[in-house]
């Protein structure tokens, strides 16, 4: 459940990973890096905050740090897909990962491959769960922060008249 819960919210932050002018968004004349970082760092936090509010009811999603480790890695992953494919479409990587990981014959394992490719349902626990949601998190972070998202065609930025 928290693997869907997750997607559903990093799917959200990802349609915000670029603006409506793309010379805009690529100007030197204000630091993006740092903006981009930032706009990740708080789409996180704001994810993992609102998740961690859940727990004063009675509904209990996984432990914190599952969830912590579960939307730095998808909000990374979503970052890689933003700069690889643009905004529009960021949402495409993580939900392929998502359904691949929650699919029946998948689970907790003691086969490194199979706990890299399902680490969003692995235990806490999982030293290489957690790496492989760290490197996604880094690298996206990293990659957005440098590169942001590819330039559209003039055509799809110029507004109707």
């Amino acid at each position: 459940m928290i693997s869907i819960t997750v997607l559903i919210a990093v799917v959200a932050i990802g349609t915000t990973l670029s603006g409506a002018d793309d010379a805009l968004d690529h100007t030197a004349a204000i630091n993006w890096p740092a903006r981009r970082a930032g706009h990740l760092l708080i789409g996180t936090a704001a994810v993992i905050i609102l998740l961690l509010i859940s727990t004063l009811t009675d509904t209990r999603f996984e432990p914190l740090s599952v969830v912590a480790r579960n939307t730095a890695g998808l909000v990374g992953l979503t970052a890689l897909s933003a700069v690889l494919l643009g905004s529009a479409l960021s949402w495409i990587a993580p939900l392929i990962w998502t359904l691949v990981a929650i699919l029946p014959w998948m689970g907790p394992s003691e086969q490194l491959r199979t706990q890299l490719s399902s680490w969003l349902i692995q235990p806490a626990d999982t030293t290489s769960a957690t790496v492989c949601a760290t490197v996604l998190a880094a690298a996206g972070l990293l990659a957005y922060a440098l590169r942001g998202c590819p330039r559209r065609p003039v055509a799809e930025t110029t507004p109707d008249r």
